[in-house]
């Protein structure tokens, strides 16, 4: 019984401590597919800058963000056909050198994304699906979850330590 009290007590902490999203209108509407000017609106929204990237060749643009806080990021568009995408990978790159072992650590730690190292940068990653759809509630959220996490990994970049405070996981 104090088991099943402590998990709710730190589920409504963890609730609490999150980061809120910004208002965002029409939570509910459903984004069927990538459409690039949406999420450069939706950026705006929650108070972050989105630039549009073109697309070579055929491929669909994507957008670029820049955060009030001074992160960047891109949102491309994945799972694409002819032209109609279905999924959605956001990206951070950033300096630092961390062994194997500690982006393990840190991929334990956080479930939504995937951090890695490649040619000596570090990379943030976290893959969106969204087959039937999302609700544009859901991706703001999801903007706003992804930038957290990466505050927190570029904290860890520059400390090796990770903080795991409930509104950063």
């Amino acid at each position: 019984m104090n088991r099943i009290v402590s998990t709710a007590l730190l589920a409504g902490a963890m609730l609490w401590a999150a980061p809120a999203p910004a208002e965002v209108s029409n939570t509910g509407e459903i984004w069927v597919s990538w459409d690039a000017n949406r999420v450069i609106a939706l950026a705006t929204e929650v108070g972050d800058t989105g630039t549009l990237i073109p697309g070579d060749n055929s491929e669909p643009p994507s957008v670029g963000i820049v955060t009030s806080g001074g992160l960047k990021y891109v949102i491309e568009p994945t799972a694409c056909n002819q032209g109609t995408c279905y999924g959605f990978q956001l990206t951070a790159e950033f300096d630092g050198s961390v062994t194997a072992e500690q982006m393990n650590q840190f991929n334990l730690a956080r479930s939504f994304t995937k951090a890695y190292v490649d040619e000596g940068n570090a990379y943030l990653t976290r893959y969106e699906i969204s087959d039937y759809g999302i609700p544009k509630g859901n991706f703001a959220a999801d903007m706003t979850n992804f930038e957290a996490v990466a505050v927190t990994f570029e904290t860890f970049l520059s400390s090796g330590q990770i903080n795991d405070t409930p509104d950063n996981k």
